[in-house]
């Protein structure tokens, strides 16, 4: 026969375990009236409060479901809007109107030739020049 376990063993079992891997250093510093998006959490914080939420805070199926629904929702929107900005076809499109752009401006300087002359040729030309007169 299976045991049934009670859901205030569980909740136990979570405090305790979150007891003895605390860190001993940490100081927090959470004001619980202020909206919890105000605080810079990390995303592993954010999926452990979650979770926390949907198995022992949320006693309404309703609710439960709704918040998994919501959250997939914005796991969604956020695959959607990455795909937006890492859009392969829009990456290279952009490339190759670069390369057209650098390709003008080579074709631009191209098209001007400077002569350049070295020191010494500079100092011939000059002395040339004195001679003829």
């Amino acid at each position: 026969m299976q045991q049934k376990v009670k859901p205030i063993q569980v909740i136990k079992a979570v405090e305790e375990f979150y007891e003895k891997n605390k860190s001993k250093t940490y100081i927090p510093n959470i004001n619980f009236e202020e909206d919890i998006s105000k605080y810079n959490i990390k995303n592993k914080t954010r999926e452990i409060l979650a979770g926390i939420y949907i198995d022992y805070l949320c006693d309404d199926e309703k609710k439960k479901s709704e918040y998994i629904k919501k959250l997939r929702n914005n796991e969604y929107n956020y695959e959607e809007k990455k795909k937006k900005s890492f859009n392969q076809n829009t990456i290279f499109k952009n490339k190759q109107t670069q390369d057209l752009k650098n390709e003008q401006i080579q074709d631009t300087k191209s098209m001007i030739k400077v002569e350049k002359q070295g020191w010494f040729s500079k100092i011939l030309n000059k002395i040339k020049k004195i001679l003829k007169k």
